[in-house]
């Protein structure tokens, strides 16, 4: 039994027709015996016999999908997009989607898209998949004809009109961002956010527990707007509290610096410099890559004088942990379904030791060997130590494919205090998904 808007748009979803047809059809027959019943308040799916109207809520999109080989339904809601599933072949147009395909094991059905340059999944790097002409409208038009579908999360005046919107990474928390698998799939989806659900779940005791006993760093997540001739914006210094960001933070242990807008932005480095002065830890969010000097000149540090506790305590880190060769973030494309990935990468890292500046000062391999021999973060780094991986097509394994595994860390793991010091240890639970750094805001 595979999915269902891939069978709920690209795989059949029900085991008499897997991958085919419907060659004999009977009006009282379910055809449809996965079935997707869990309450969801960005999208619902409901279902016929033969076929399912699954709404997007976050879109306002509606899609009617009938089994092939079944009639088309009528009576349908106004505006319904119809399709007969399971689709042969699909367009990307954002790295989000594809792990969620890749998880699903229909990544296959790709043949075009306009991602690739940016995409660090090594196995769709050595793929054949053709890339969507950016710069001929013509040929574009064409490209979008040979697919039945274009998966994207982001609406635009450019989408062809068979256009699924697929906004995971717009969702309003973690959880929701992890669920959005279950809009393209039945069976297979269901098993693929269990095994993500139930390490994140072990994760999340640990990291609470951690976070409960020791105290909870303070998280801010910021970004440096640069100025811009091309649409006149202004430089801006800007602190994120996106709920699922506030989500990670707290789950992780901490506690993520909210000043009470989703996202207040200071015209002046002094202001933006005074608010974040006390935070433990900066997960910074700028597009560009930065170094302890360059951060310094980004942030402004020389021409004030508000000491940043993260800044000298060297705990600012950024989401460049894996890339590709052109800079195209593993964060924008793994982490929004692996959310057991983030919590866990960051509680299994670093050890805070209580101080004034809760200075990060061991690895937990180090502290905890015999719990997370050679672990390494995988999404982020730090920018005064660490430099990026690049992932290219050579790293893609046999096995992944198909369908891509799905990657779990030990759990549970047991939090011991630090060898080397007679004061208890703290973890950097989940170091508040510590590593965290925001999709879209």
């Amino acid at each position: 039994m595979k999915l269902a808007l891939i069978s709920s748009f690209v795989i059949a979803a029900s085991a008499q027709n897997l991958q085919s047809c419907v060659t004999d059809f009977n009006s009282e027959t379910d055809y449809f015996t996965q079935k997707y019943n869990e309450t969801n308040s960005e999208f619902t799916v409901t279902y016929s016999k033969h076929y399912k109207t699954l709404i997007n809520k976050l879109s306002n999109q509606t899609f009617v999908l009938h089994q092939c080989g079944t009639p088309v339904p009528k009576n349908v809601p106004a505006g319904a997009a119809i399709y007969s599933i399971p689709l042969k072949k699909i367009a990307v147009g954002d790295t989000t989607v594809l792990t969620f395909l890749e998880a699903l094991g229909v990544s296959s059905a790709i043949t075009l898209s306009s991602a690739l340059d940016y995409t660090v999944s090594p196995c769709l790097q050595a793929s054949n998949i053709t890339a969507l002409n950016a710069t001929n409208l013509r040929v574009q038009a064409e490209q979008y004809k040979t697919v039945d579908a274009y998966f994207t999360g982001y609406a635009s005046d450019s989408n062809p009109n068979n256009t699924v919107l697929f906004p995971a990474s717009n969702s309003k928390d973690s959880d929701y961002r992890t669920n959005w698998i279950d809009m393209i799939g039945e069976d297979t989806a269901k098993k693929v956010r269990s095994s993500i659900e139930d390490n994140f779940s072990c994760l999340l005791s640990g990291a609470k527990d951690a976070g409960t006993k020791e105290g909870k760093p303070v998280i801010a997540w910021t970004n440096y707007e640069a100025p811009s001739d091309f649409n006149q914006n202004k430089a801006a210094w800007v602190v994120s509290a996106a709920p699922y960001k506030l989500d990670y933070s707290q789950d992780a242990g901490g506690n993520p610096l909210n000043l009470g807008e989703v996202r207040k932005s200071f015209a002046t480095s002094k202001e933006f410099l005074e608010a974040i002065a006390n935070v433990d830890i900066i997960i910074d969010e700028s597009f560009a890559s930065l170094n302890a000097t360059n951060f310094h000149k980004t942030y402004s540090l020389e021409s004030n004088t508000t000491t940043i506790k993260a800044f000298d305590s060297k705990n600012i880190y950024q989401e460049q942990g894996l890339v590709n060769a052109i800079g195209g973030s593993a964060w924008f494309e793994s982490a929004v379904l692996f959310k057991h990935l983030v919590l866990g990468y960051a509680q299994f890292q670093l050890v805070f030791i209580p101080s004034n500046n809760f200075n990060f000062r061991d690895l937990i391999s180090i502290l905890h060997p015999q719990s997370m021999p050679g672990y390494k973060r995988t999404y982020f780094i730090n920018i005064f130590s660490e430099k990026s991986k690049v992932v290219n097509e050579s790293d893609c394994k046999a096995e992944d494919k198909n369908q891509l595994s799905i990657p779990k860390i030990q759990c549970p793991v047991k939090i011991e205090s630090p060898k080397s010091s007679s004061r208890k240890g703290f973890v950097a639970s989940g170091a508040l998904a510590l590593f965290l750094v925001t999709l879209l805001l």
